[in-house]
């Protein structure tokens, strides 16, 4: 009995823990002004585009509609446009930013203790990944459904061997939740939820649990009606190339800001090596007998060697890079948390998980302070023009001094929310796969020519039609400064931001 509370008061001063740290991870989000990201203004814009529609603003409505078909994506957007009923939108994105780190922490929790409790000390080990390069490009729809695809997997483990149909409801609600958040986690959650399901059917037969099995339609039949449609995300493939060992066991998907991340990658992935040899030998070997011992908690490393392969077998998309694979590389760290064995050392190793964390946070604290002071400057001008009015943004140098990733790629965006304007370069309305679509017959330049070309941007073209050109870095000389002259007129120099109108 006095084993028994002592285990109860362990498990209450682990859990207290990593709340307190959990919480300090919202430090760099609340610290800032403007997150750090590449594509999280555009996601507060669009937000806002669907505000303006909601509310029947007119100019919005002429160039805009919302696409109300069950995309994924909708997540994030519905949270966003629900906060901007009552904050403004930089307040609206850190708290949308505050949930996907606190669901991600509290997934990977609730992942970890769901074969043994004692091994929720692991999700201190992840906590670095946190802010995986995925959050830090501003995938914001993609991070909550990551999120949210630990709560999945954990419930269709919980629900092995449960008879009636609310263990099917909590699994199906979890699965189609994260589809609304973004369709690749919830392809991985669904695939491991079908593999636990197998193995428990190897198990206990199907008597106990064909119902399970009913969880996954839902799920199944949103992710073909996706990949049906004739716009869905995708491109040109290659497998030249894409077997790379290299960013699983340096844990790349860290990298974000400085190379130095990949000596803590390496430091993290030597862990996990550790971990797993360690695991293997206490729980998967009988040394007296010689023999090796398999269990149903090995099917998290079925799972976790499962979610090597994705990774390695991805292929590579000509237009996105390795942005498929970073997208596949979160799921192998977090996986193995249930298997890795609770019979180590834990005061040693949460003292450690947990100084680690929280160095972890310092350094990521830093880095968003200094990027977020030079974010600033890119919305400057903004206030110099009319709301209601249409405009484009010409971007020069996506790059920032403080980070690998492109940081002013779309921070213009904050100060179009900010002033109501109508952005005809909106990707997101052009894709065809976001919650904000523009309207067939909208004239608006092509988006991946103001996007990868700005300087051959031919303002003759739209002068009718574009009432701001936002440029910024233009170099010194650039033809594009004469031809703006015909239509525009510089109302805001702001240096490297600069705003022209039309005269």
């Amino acid at each position: 009995m006095m084993q028994g509370v002592n285990e109860t008061k362990g498990r209450w001063w682990l859990h207290a823990l990593f709340v307190i740290v959990a919480l300090l991870h919202l430090l760099p989000v609340w610290r800032v002004e403007y997150l750090p990201t590449v594509d999280g203004a555009s996601h507060v814009y669009n937000a806002t585009v669907l505000r303006e529609l909601t509310t029947g603003t007119p100019a919005f409505q002429r160039v805009y509609a919302a696409d109300l078909r069950p995309y994924p994506n909708w997540l994030g957007h519905a949270f966003l446009w629900l906060a901007l009923g009552v904050v403004p939108p930089v307040v609206a994105e850190k708290l949308l930013v505050s949930i996907i780190i606190l669901l991600f922490l509290g997934g990977c929790w609730r992942l970890a203790g769901i074969v043994d409790l004692r091994s929720r000390m692991y999700a201190l080990l992840v906590m670095p990944l946190t802010f995986h390069v995925l959050l830090q490009m501003g995938f914001y729809n993609y991070s909550l459904g990551a999120a949210i695809a630990l709560f999945a997997i954990a419930e269709a483990w919980e629900s092995r061997g449960k008879s009636g149909w609310r263990p099917v409801a909590a699994t199906a609600f979890w699965l189609v939740l994260c589809y609304f958040g973004h369709a690749l986690p919830a392809a991985v959650a669904l695939l491991f939820a079908v593999v636990i399901w197998a193995v428990s059917l190897s198990i206990r037969g199907w008597r106990s649990e064909w119902q399970q099995g009913l969880a996954f339609v839902p799920t199944t039949a949103l992710l073909l009606w996706f990949a049906l449609q004739p716009k869905a995300p995708g491109g040109h493939w290659t497998w030249a190339g894409a077997v790379m060992w290299e960013p699983l066991l340096r844990v790349a998907i860290l990298l974000t800001f400085s190379l130095r991340q990949l000596t803590f990658g390496t430091a993290i992935g030597i862990a996990f090596g550790v971990l797993i040899a360690a695991t293997v030998a206490l729980e998967n070997i009988d040394w007296k007998r010689r023999r090796l011992i398999v269990r149903e908690r090995d099917a998290f490393l079925l799972l976790t060697i499962l979610a090597i392969v994705l990774f390695l077998a991805a292929p590579l998309s000509v237009e996105e890079g390795l942005v498929l694979k970073a997208r596949l590389l979160l799921f192998p760290y977090l996986i193995c948390l249930p298997w890795l064995s609770p019979r180590l050392p834990r005061v040693l190793l949460v003292t450690v998980f947990s100084v680690v964390a929280l160095g972890n946070v310092y350094y990521i604290r830093e880095c968003w302070k200094r990027s977020a002071k030079d974010l600033a400057i890119a919305t400057a001008p903004l206030p110099g023009a009319v709301p209601l009015r249409t405009v484009i943004a010409l971007n020069f140098d996506h790059g920032s001094p403080h980070s690998l990733l492109p940081l002013y790629s779309h921070t213009v965006s904050y100060g179009f929310a900010d002033r109501r304007l109508i952005d005809l370069g909106n990707y997101e309305a052009a894709l065809g796969f976001f919650p904000v679509a523009f309207r067939a017959g909208v004239r608006r330049p092509p988006i991946i020519d103001i996007e990868m070309h700005p300087g051959d941007f031919n303002p003759d073209a739209y002068a009718d039609v574009i009432d701001y050109i936002y440029v910024w870095k233009m170099p010194p000389g650039a033809p594009l400064a004469s031809r703006l002259d015909a239509h525009y007129t510089l109302i805001v120099d702001g240096g490297d931001a600069t705003l022209y109108g039309r005269k």
